[in-house]
């Protein structure tokens, strides 16, 4: 496996006696572990989380109204209300899984293969039925934007949101972040045109305008300051909240970003989506 991906999942072993949090059996946060120190930034609210069931996952999306997550071996999750419904393995998947995106145009899933640089079409089955190639190495989030037809791929090497057609694999609207760095996971938020990702050093989340590339708001993920891997993909509920993947935590996490972001920047709700159009 790439010296890069090894850099990707780097495991920082805690003290003892540090807590990572705890889920109740619904699933639900009872303790998380704050940031004693580090950058400033407004607190989020947690609104519930699912615990692991399967090792070493990565990528997460929300379709219907239910959760799916992926592992680094290409298992997909069905999760509802936690529990998990179905376990379905990518027909011949041979890579290193990360994000993961519905395109409700093609009803297909959209999976990145960091190690192969690609980005596998796969139906709800786990039959690969299109392939599109990385423009490079370090992609390893994924969004899809519904409005524009495009994936939204994040790339933690230099810190950019890149996109790129479904249709051509040509490369298309692309920018460096605004904030965070060894970013991870793309989530987009239709309503506000929004995308949601990751800045792993800074552990926190940071909310951009798709339209713009320009920093909305940011809120810090609860995670302990020697946390290393912290948040990894991002999905997107139709209400706005955010479902964030936290290795240390060893779960999957909700967020209510945009209600967040309205009480942050201090806006009516009417000026908020304004910015975010």
């Amino acid at each position: 496996m790439l010296d890069w991906i090894a850099a990707l999942t780097l495991a920082v072993v805690l003290p003892p006696g540090v807590s990572r949090g705890q889920l109740d059996l619904a699933g639900n946060i009872v303790t998380v572990v704050p940031p004693s120190h580090g950058p400033a930034s407004h607190p989020s609210t947690p609104c519930g989380g699912c615990s692991d069931r399967e090792l070493e996952t990565f990528g997460v999306e929300v379709k219907d109204g239910d959760l799916w997550v992926l592992s680094f071996d290409g298992t997909l999750q069905h999760l509802s209300g936690c529990g998990v419904t179905e376990t379905i393995s990518i027909e011949g998947f041979r890579g290193f899984a990360t994000g993961l995106a519905w395109d409700s145009r093609r009803g297909v899933f959209a999976v990145t293969d960091a190690e192969f640089l690609k980005i596998d079409l796969v139906t709800t089955k786990g039959i690969v039925v299109g392939e599109l190639s990385a423009p490079d190495t370090g992609f390893v989030g994924i969004a899809y934007d519904p409005g524009r037809d495009l994936y939204w791929l994040s790339n933690f090497y230099f810190d950019m949101i890149v996109s790129i057609d479904p249709n051509t694999g040509r490369i298309g609207p692309s920018f460096h972040v605004p904030g965070g760095s060894r970013i991870a996971g793309t989530g987009y938020d239709a309503e506000h045109d929004a995308l949601i990702y990751n800045g792993r050093n800074e552990k926190h989340t940071y909310i951009i305008s798709a339209s713009r590339g320009e920093l909305l708001t940011s809120f810090a993920l609860p995670v302990d300051p020697l946390d290393f891997n912290n948040g990894e993909d991002v999905g997107v509920a139709a209400d706005g909240s955010a479902w964030i993947h936290i290795f240390e935590l060893q779960g999957t996490y909700c967020f209510r970003a945009l209600s967040e972001a309205t009480r942050v920047l201090g806006m009516s709700w009417g000026k908020l989506k304004a910015i975010y159009r």
